[in-house]
């Protein structure tokens, strides 16, 4: 492995990404392993077991602190820059922090899918995003939140689609790398397949009474380019897996040329996360309401606030209070169906905030970017992404063809993932 890992650094690689990295080595004594006393499920299901032989092994952390010697050797080496790990790893927490330790630059972490669900509150999402945080070894470490993936559920379809844009508003307004699945930055959701219709073989294999259970087909489906042809994925009529039935409605060519939509809130989300304030501001999560979760970021007298309401009904809050934030604030952009406008002022001390809604507040006076902010949110044109800290996976078929130089078709800084 380490002669893969200079074979690519020599050709100007700078980063990898580790899967299931957690089921690197096994107990070679090769023990029976004790029964998760589950009696709902099947004997021969994954889950009935502990797998206390079979991963989070001492030894995966000693072989990769050896491999990130290796990379940061070979940075010294060639005098170039620092070299990235990502590593996953579905396992508990303290497992997962550990791995900073040993030399993982994202560590994912998962807890919008692992952790939190469409029934947790505010509370729960402070006191998980408060554990992280504190967890995270030093300054020179980077947090990092990881909104879906392609084996898991799409975030609306965890969520409920009034919530589309609430993880991703919080996993780019938070310190650090945002990790977003192709398809949730324009609201995809899953598509329900049949028995007959599974491919993946986690489900074929779990049987016609439990494949929705372990099948990850639902959220792989082909990203919804356009209304043609199978969404514009392909010229063909017949894709690897069917494409959603509401891709003539659901799709980036409506969302771009809609004056809402979950494509124009995340771009403007990708242009705020270039600014110093959420790449080096400080950062305060703070409880507004039992249903309402504020996140500060502030720097040099700028101020970025993001409200989240948990509840499905309309909530009045005290912002300025409880976050200590200035008596009137400028909505950068809130999340489709909210029918919060872009631009508009609030008065902080006494904001009802919309049932299921989340809202970018910024100052006009201590931001002293208003001309910019609001050019980048109007300009439907070039949007790069942001530098290290900020990994957003987007599928990009066929960009080199088009010449397109949008926010879909960008690759700089970025990691493109389209298992």
């Amino acid at each position: 492995m380490k002669d893969v890992y200079s074979f690519w650094m020599d050709r100007g690689v700078e980063g990898f990404r580790i899967d299931a990295i957690n089921f690197m080595f096994e107990d070679p004594r090769f023990l029976d392993e004790p029964s998760a006393n589950r009696p709902d499920l099947p004997s021969d299901d994954y889950d009935s077991l502990k797998h206390i032989y079979t991963k989070d092994l001492d030894e995966t952390y000693d072989v990769l602190a050896s491999w990130r010697k290796l990379l940061d050797d070979h940075s010294n080496k060639t005098k170039g820059d620092y070299k990235m790990f990502l590593t996953e790893a579905y396992a508990e927490f303290n497992s997962t922090v550990r791995y900073y330790d040993a030399g993982s630059t994202v560590p994912f972490n998962f807890m919008f899918i692992s952790d939190l669900n469409n029934a947790s509150s505010a509370p729960d999402f402070k006191r998980y995003i408060d554990r992280w945080m504190s967890n995270v070894p030093s300054k020179d470490y980077v947090a990092n939140w990881v909104v879906g993936n392609h084996d898991n559920h799409r975030a609306p379809s965890r969520f409920g689609k009034e919530r589309a844009d609430q993880l991703n508003m919080l996993s780019i307004i938070l310190p650090g790398v945002s990790v977003v699945y192709n398809g949730d930055e324009i609201g995809m959701l899953d598509r329900d397949f049949t028995y007959e219709e599974t491919i993946d073989p986690a489900g074929c294999q779990a049987g016609p009474d439990r494949y929705y259970l372990k099948s990850r087909d639902p959220e792989r489906t082909p990203f919804q380019w356009d209304n043609s042809t199978s969404a514009g994925f392909s010229t063909s009529n017949k894709t690897w897996l069917p494409v959603h039935s509401n891709y003539k409605t659901l799709n980036l060519a409506v969302q771009k040329n809609s004056p809402i939509s979950h494509y124009k809130v995340f771009k403007a989300l990708v242009a705020l996360k270039k600014k110093p304030i959420i790449a080096d501001g400080s950062l305060e999560v703070i409880l507004v309401t039992e249903k309402v979760l504020g996140v500060v970021r502030r720097l040099s007298g700028s101020t970025v606030v993001l409200l989240v309401n948990f509840s499905n009904s309309a909530v009045q809050v005290d912002a300025r209070t409880w976050l200590n934030i200035p008596e009137q604030l400028v909505v950068y952009t809130a999340s489709v169906g909210s029918n919060i406008n872009n631009g508009s002022k609030i008065k902080t001390s006494s904001y009802v905030l919309p049932g299921a809604a989340s809202v970018v507040l910024y100052g006009i006076a201590s931001f002293g970017m208003e001309k910019e902010l609001t050019e980048e949110k109007r300009v439907n044109g070039d949007a790069k992404l942001s530098p290290y800290w900020q990994i957003v996976n987007i599928a990009v078929p066929n960009c080199a063809a088009s010449g397109s130089s949008d926010l879909h078709c960008t690759s700089t800084h970025g990691i493109s993932h389209t298992s």
